[in-house]
């Protein structure tokens, strides 16, 4: 779930060496499937239930408004993980993306299911993700873009190798944002990441 009380700004992470990483399997039960026709209101079920849309119509609109830019890619780089009874209950993409003025490979929307979360899901489907890129060639570098909101998330896009991107403000880049500050963007981003940081260490210690 997003943790909304803490104040909002996205970020962007990087990753350099796409062809290191950590593999997981999904837990029995599973299966990781492609979108099908008709899935879009399974992924907006999934987003409702995290917070990323405010409703499930909303958020059939939403997969409508994200995936559009690429409809070739649809279909086999939208991954979902498919419990037993056959409901998409997690889902990433793998999609491509202009923040840097060029097309670059990225990760696209991730999220789980509260009732299948801690099962993990998000590391297998991120496995199958990388994977993917790499069977394609997509080269070494893939982004993704994220939020102060999904700090547990950061967390674990860390430990497959994601790093804070700290550099000059992206071609592409708009600025958006409420944590009270002026500045430039690499003040700003920097502000977002020690929010970031703090909360995850915080996460961590409490599960120890």
């Amino acid at each position: 779930m997003l943790d909304k009380s803490l104040p909002f700004a996205p970020v962007i992470m990087v990753k350099r060496d796409a062809d290191n990483y950590p593999r997981f399997d999904l837990p029995a039960g599973y299966r990781i499937e492609c979108h099908i026709p008709g899935r879009e209101r399974e992924w907006a079920e999934i987003m409702a239930s995290v917070g990323e849309a405010e409703s499930v119509d909303a958020g059939v609109k939403l997969f409508g408004s994200t995936f559009s830019d690429h409809p070739e890619f649809i279909g086999h780089r939208n991954l979902f993980a498919v419990a037993e009874d056959g409901c998409a209950v997690a889902t990433a993409s793998l999609w491509e993306g202009e923040h840097f003025g060029i097309p670059l490979p990225r990760v696209h929307w991730v999220a789980c299911r509260p009732d299948h979360q801690g099962r993990g899901l998000i590391k297998a489907l991120l496995t199958a993700l990388l994977d993917m890129h790499n069977e394609l060639s997509l080269g070494r570098v893939i982004y993704l873009t994220t939020q102060t909101w999904s700090y547990k998330a950061i967390g674990l896009y860390k430990k497959y190798g994601f790093e804070p991107y700290t550099g000059a403000k992206p071609a592409n880049w708009t600025d958006s944002g409420n944590l009270g500050i002026a500045g430039s963007y690499e003040e700003y981003t920097k502000a977002a990441w020690q929010i970031i940081d703090s909360k995850i260490a915080q996460y961590e210690a409490s599960r120890r």
